[in-house]
């Protein structure tokens, strides 16, 4: 009797689990499958492998400097003014700086090869070129170098068998040829710092190899003894543009196309 009540209890658990189907989990309906793990997926863009950090990208581009080449300029000239040629790899603002230079040019876009007019002083000066896209910037230097025209005569006085002067020459008024001759070692009066007559005559003599022998350097600084090896009866006196000196020829102030005329002071004025 208690075998009989067993097989019936089985078989109705057997069709309730049937008829209960698949779980929905919702009563809305069945539940979207769950997403695969990282595991699952295998390596993604940018990674090499499950847990590892992004690959390396290179550096753009913009993040680099332009590319500025200066065609190299007439290092040295006696115009008022030189063309600068250059180039840029990219769009970029070029400007030009100088602590010296005048009137210099107002910057302006470049997109490969470029020229601009550069006013230069008389002189040596030093100039930074510089090119920025927004992003970086590059800079390039040069010297320009514009020289200074002078004019020295003399005259002498008596039958000396000497042909009066009248030359004209050219020269770097920032060279300053007299400060390091020694003329002015142990003197009071040193040289000025900027081009003097002094200058001028050391460079008259380098262009011509007109000889001038110097005085000992006094309270007015060095004075002039002989040209050419003619020593003055008096001294030797000059002027500037037409006019008499005010000073010696180390404080006397050279600039450009002076005329420096020296003469025989004491037949002069008698």
């Amino acid at each position: 009797m208690r075998a009989v009540l067993v097989v019936p209890v089985l078989i109705a658990l057997v069709v309730l689990a049937g008829c209960a189907g698949p779980d929905t989990g919702s009563p809305d309906g069945p539940t979207a499958p769950a997403a695969p793990s990282d595991a699952d997926r295998g390596p993604t863009e940018g990674t090499t492998g499950a847990g590892a950090a992004p690959k390396e990208r290179p550096p753009s581009t913009a993040q680099t400097a332009p590319r500025l080449v200066l065609e190299a300029p007439t290092a040295t000239t006696k115009e008022a003014s030189i063309l600068l040629r250059g180039s840029v790899d990219r769009p970029a603002l070029v400007s030009i700086a100088s602590q010296e230079g005048p009137d210099l040019p107002e910057p302006f876009e470049a997109d490969g090869p470029w020229s601009v007019r550069l006013a230069l002083p008389h002189g040596t000066t030093a100039y930074t070129v510089r090119a920025d896209d927004g992003a970086a910037a590059s800079e390039a230097t040069f010297t320009a170098v514009r020289l200074a025209k002078a004019t020295v005569q003399v005259t002498y006085r008596g039958d000396l068998g000497l042909q009066d002067r009248d030359d004209t020459f050219w020269f770097d008024v920032d060279a300053l040829a007299s400060r390091d001759s020694g003329h002015y070692d142990g003197c009071s009066q040193q040289h000025p710092g900027h081009a003097n007559v002094h200058d001028a005559m050391m460079e008259w003599t380098a262009g011509t190899g007109r000889e001038v022998r110097y005085g000992a350097c006094g309270d007015f600084g060095v004075s002039v003894e002989a040209i050419e090896g003619h020593e003055s009866p008096g001294f030797w006196c000059y002027a500037v543009n037409g006019e008499p000196a005010e000073f010696g020829i180390t404080l006397q102030p050279f600039r450009p196309d002076d005329v420096v005329a020296w003469d025989d002071c004491a037949l002069v004025l008698g």
